[in-house]
């Protein structure tokens, strides 16, 4: 399905405003919604595995050092709430990345069930030349969009994902209690 909302770029413009949102009262949002994400998802992850492929890693790869690196997820049990992956995907890319020296695995000795992850220094020295290069690629795909007009994009996106979340729990608990 073709229509103005996949073409028209984004601007101040009142009549290109004015022209989205008729575009949008005209068509199925979902779809559209559907296909630019889809789309934007796939565009992305190319040109990140491109960027990537030298240092033989793929773009989770790389977020899940970041994660590591920044203290937002330290275990395979937290990168699984991150990754919209199976927990088994998660432990795969995690052993492959201890093989390749760059994380290290420490079970706890309070919980042996919990093993904590950590860069290894050759995960940190890579690291510090990734950011430049995934900063580079970020610089490519965001040229030409105001910093506003990014923060009106994670706004949104966060709201979807928000609605889309909150919707599945009211459909399962609808049919849990059926």
């Amino acid at each position: 399905m073709e229509n103005d909302v996949k073409s028209q770029p984004v601007s101040q413009d009142s009549s290109v405003k004015s022209s989205l949102t008729q575009s949008v009262e005209d068509s199925d949002v979902l779809t559209d919604v559907i296909y630019l994400v889809t789309n934007l998802i796939g565009a992305v992850a190319k040109a990140l595995e491109t960027d990537l492929a030298p240092y033989d890693l793929i773009p989770m790869d790389y977020e899940m050092l970041n994660r590591c690196q920044r203290g937002e997820a330290n275990t395979v049990t937290e990168m699984a709430r991150i990754f919209p992956v199976d927990p088994s995907a998660i432990s795969r890319r995690v052993e492959r990345l201890h093989r390749q020296g760059l994380i290290h695995r420490n079970r706890l000795r309070s919980d042996r069930r919990v093993v904590k992850l950590g860069l290894t220094t050759k995960g940190s020295d890579l690291m510090t030349e990734l950011v430049e290069t995934v900063n580079k690629a970020e610089a490519q795909i965001l040229k030409d969009i105001s910093v506003e007009e990014q923060a009106m994009f994670i706004a949104i996106a966060h709201k979807i994902l928000e609605n889309v979340k909150s919707g599945w729990e009211v459909v399962n608990s609808e049919t849990a209690a059926e």
